[in-house]
């Protein structure tokens, strides 16, 4: 059995029940990796131990990013989230072979992923966007781009695909198409509608597409490079990239009071656990309340300024 040939099957299948082509790109990159490790080490591709190797291999790495869309090869070492990733894609490939009947036994079985840690969700930090904000003034699109990605927490393919007749500005939702194909419904404020409003009786093209680059619909590291300009006029060092705006999005909105069920709705997540790593901004901001509203913090205050004590 030819590990690259069952790969190209496995897409294929994927393909066949509406997977995105970045979703397809992403299970590609993924599972290739593997496949090198395997030609390279001389192992058997369905043997446990290659799969225990391989992940292991992938802690001694010191490159970040390869292969990516639009990414740059770093020289650091992959995060866990990263390796979560490479076992995730493994894990599914696996069952689709036992589903299959190519193999009998899933080789991945019993091998549990590296655990994530503390390490919090990266998220712009808020100066920064507003510097961003304010490097768009005068660019309809961009200005439209940012305010939608902040109030919505959208995936960037999920921007990049949103068409007009997908947009209610009078209602301010619009329908988005996120993993696996499906729908869900986005909410947005009046200055995100005004801002899209504008753009779009601006614009001369009628592509069905929201937002566009100068040949059409964005490529898919389109926004990516919107972001990187932005970001280099207003001078941001930090975050911009278009998950980072995810993240901006959910922790704003879990800091101000907001639920996390409602948010794993808003934010396409099947599962509520991918959520829970928000409640941090929460926690953050209940401490700062209780240090400044706490009876033990007035009576101290208080005592400082008593001339007699």
């Amino acid at each position: 059995m030819d590990l690259d040939k069952l790969i190209d099957q496995f897409l294929t299948a994927r393909e066949a029940e509406g997977l995105a082509d970045t979703t397809l790109d992403w299970y590609k990159r993924h599972l290739r990796a593997y496949a090198r490790f395997v030609k390279q080490s001389g192992r058997q591709w369905n043997d446990r131990e290659s799969v225990r190797l391989f992940l292991a291999a992938l802690r001694s790495d010191k490159v970040r990013y390869k292969e990516h869309p639009y990414r740059k090869p770093q020289r650091k070492p992959l995060s866990r989230s990263s390796i979560r990733a490479y076992h995730r894609a493994l894990r599914a490939f696996f069952r689709w072979l036992i589903s299959d009947g190519v193999i009998s036994q899933n080789p991945i079985e019993n091998i549990k992923p590296p655990k994530l840690g503390k390490n919090l969700p990266k998220t712009i930090d808020p100066a920064d966007f507003i510097l961003m904000l304010d490097a768009a003034r005068g660019k309809p699109r961009d200005e439209a781009l940012l305010l939608f990605l902040a109030d919505t927490g959208v995936r960037d393919e999920e921007a990049r695909n949103l068409l007009v007749s997908d947009i209610d500005l009078v209602a301010q939702r619009a329908r988005v198409t996120g993993k696996g194909r499906k729908q869900r419904t986005v909410y947005f404020t009046e200055v995100t509608a005004k801002a899209i409003s504008r753009y779009l009786r601006l614009r001369s093209s009628d592509d069905p597409h929201v937002f566009l680059g100068q040949r059409g619909p964005l490529s898919v590291n389109g926004i990516y490079q919107i972001l990187r300009r932005l970001a280099k006029k207003a001078g941001v060092t930090g975050r911009y990239n278009p998950h980072a705006f995810r993240h901006f999005f959910a922790s704003q909105y879990v800091a101000n009071g907001g639920d996390l069920e409602t948010l794993r709705v808003m934010l396409g997540h099947t599962d509520i656990d991918t959520t829970r790593r928000y409640l941090h901004f929460r926690d953050e901001v209940l401490r700062r309340k209780h240090d400044s509203f706490s009876p033990i913090s007035r009576l101290s205050d208080e005592g400082d300024n008593d001339p007699d004590s």
